[in-house]
């Protein structure tokens, strides 16, 4: 089974790790020559049941902290565990620049073809792997101009929608989110039914969770123009052999969805989907640069909760993937996922809503809440095709959830404004205002609590290696939310001494310089001929 694994892994040149990864908008991957599988074994055969289950999960909490060094391949280990003389469980972990939710069941396949030709030399070979290459040369043949026009226009006319609640608290705890799931089910025969109706309508089942998902969100936000994340495949039909490409093609999108007060919930639902396949063919924009063409300032994110489908034929015979000679049950954690309310949707009968949410951002009440409010607005779309779909959306339940502004968090006190005292702190103070819209920032502000997310902390770590010429990974501001103790972990970076402090005292020189002075300044260093 070691041996297969590895040849896998080289098969798919899942050697592949980040290069200047966290600095950059969009990492860089370079493929390493070799890298041999982390690969462990430990036998627990003598240990009960009950201390099993404890060493297990021990075992995975070190698994989880132990993380992965993305300059360091392959960004994978496995680890089997014996629990007794016929009885396995195996661990496999692998970063997210590897693989997709629709790669590790191609990945598992052939690994089972790999031991069954390891254990029976003369096994049928495995075609040729399809090149990640493909793929990337596909995004490259997209004019980058037209992918902009298009959402540009998607967003026209769009102002920000009010955040799921958050507590003052999870903004400090950004870095150490915990995810936790919960499930609501369609019945048997309601799944039946969905499935009748999109199919009746040439309608796709994902179609109509969105409709019903954009009519729950408007129902909370009392709003007739939302906006909700969609997880997309990114695997177009031009790209040869997509369906058995191994690497990362998914995309977080945001999917705006208007609720009109005329017409049918079939006919919007039809609308719905033909905005979605024009959002296919641009299924490889960055979040960043749609959050920049969309208008939405920085410090607003465009959306709190994301729909994610799951590839049901994906993982289609995964279950025997060693064969038949053996029973494999598969135990797949909860998703940890950016934002604070996901829905995992299953396909088959009984269809089923898994929903994972920060526990530290949103109550389970409230979570639970959200997965039986979309299994009733599909029920309420199944039952009632010909209403409009704004009073569908006012049929549903009242608001569960008392929905947030945007303002900016302080636990209920007053803020108190502590002037920055360095180079660094003023221009990283001068950042965050930008970012933010905000016209002072103090060093003693949380990055979180004036409004701050992931993308922000995107632009704000770019602009540094832009400004200052220095490389600092996202993470850093996660771990170091306060301007001064971001800028005291940036200093304390420097490859020379001082070497930030007098960066930042020149770009500080530089922007108080008149237009003026700035021609001159910029004349007197070239050479004259």
């Amino acid at each position: 089974l070691h041996a297969a694994w590895n040849d896998v892994v080289a098969r798919h040149a899942m050697l592949r790790t980040g290069f200047a990864s966290e600095g950059l908008t969009q990492p860089l991957q370079v493929v390493r020559r070799h890298a041999e599988l982390p690969w462990t074994e430990v036998d627990w055969r003598d240990a009960p049941v009950a201390e099993q289950g404890r060493r297990m999960d021990a075992l995975l909490a070190d698994d989880r902290r132990r993380g992965f060094d993305v300059q360091r391949p392959p960004l994978m280990r496995v680890t089997l565990v014996r629990l007794g003389d016929d009885r396995f469980e195996l661990v496999w972990s692998y970063h997210h620049l590897l693989l997709d939710r629709w790669s590790w069941p191609i990945v598992l396949r052939d690994a089972g073809a790999r031991y069954a030709a390891h254990r029976a030399p003369g096994a049928p070979r495995l075609p040729p792997a399809v090149p990640y290459r493909r793929y990337a040369e596909w995004q490259d043949r997209h004019p980058p101009e037209l992918t902009e026009v298009f959402w540009r226009a998607a967003f026209a006319g769009y102002s920000p929608q009010p955040r799921l609640p958050m507590t003052a608290s999870d903004a400090r705890q950004h870095g150490a989110r915990v995810a936790t799931e919960l499930r609501a089910l369609l019945t048997v025969d309601e799944s039946a039914e969905l499935t009748a109706f999109a199919r009746d309508r040439k309608l796709a089942v994902n179609t109509v969770v969105q409709g019903a998902w954009a009519l729950w969100l408007g129902r909370q936000l009392d709003r007739d123009d939302v906006v909700f994340g969609l997880t997309v495949a990114g695997r177009p039909a031009d790209v040869p052999d997509v369906d058995r490409l191994v690497g990362v093609t998914i995309n977080n999108l945001p999917v705006r969805v208007r609720i009109p007060s005329a017409g049918t919930v079939a006919d919007w639902l039809t609308a719905v989907q033909a905005t979605q396949a024009a959002v296919q063919q641009h299924a490889g924009t960055p979040l960043e640069r749609v959050q920049e063409w969309s208008g939405v300032p920085w410090r607003f994110r465009l959306f709190d909760s994301i729909l994610v489908f799951q590839h049901h034929g994906a993982d289609a015979d995964t279950d025997q993937w060693l064969g038949d000679a053996l029973a494999i049950e598969p135990m797949i954690p909860p998703t940890h996922t950016a934002y604070p309310l996901a829905v995992m949707v299953t396909g088959g009968a009984p269809l089923a809503l898994r929903v994972t949410f920060d526990a530290a951002a949103l109550g389970e009440a409230d979570a639970q809440r959200a997965a039986d409010g979309l299994r009733d607005a599909l029920r309420a779309v199944l039952a009632a095709p010909a209403a409009t779909p704004m009073a569908l959306r006012q049929s549903l339940s009242a608001p569960p959830i008392a929905a947030a502004s945007h303002a900016p968090i302080h636990n209920g006190t007053p803020r108190t404004l502590v002037a920055p005292r360095t180079a660094v702190e003023t221009v990283l103070a001068g950042m965050l205002g930008e970012l933010l819209g905000l016209d002072e920032v103090g060093v003693t502000d949380n990055f979180f609590e004036l409004g701050g997310n992931s993308l922000v902390a995107t632009q704000l770590t770019s602009r540094i290696r832009d400004t200052m010429q220095l490389d600092v990974p996202v993470r850093l501001l996660f771990q170091h939310s306060t301007v001064e103790a971001f800028a005291h972990a940036l200093v304390a970076r420097d490859r020379k001494p001082g070497q930030a402090e007098r960066i930042a005292q020149l770009v500080l020189r530089v922007r108080a310089m008149s237009p003026d002075a700035l021609r001159d300044a910029a004349a007197s260093t070239i050479p004259a001929n």
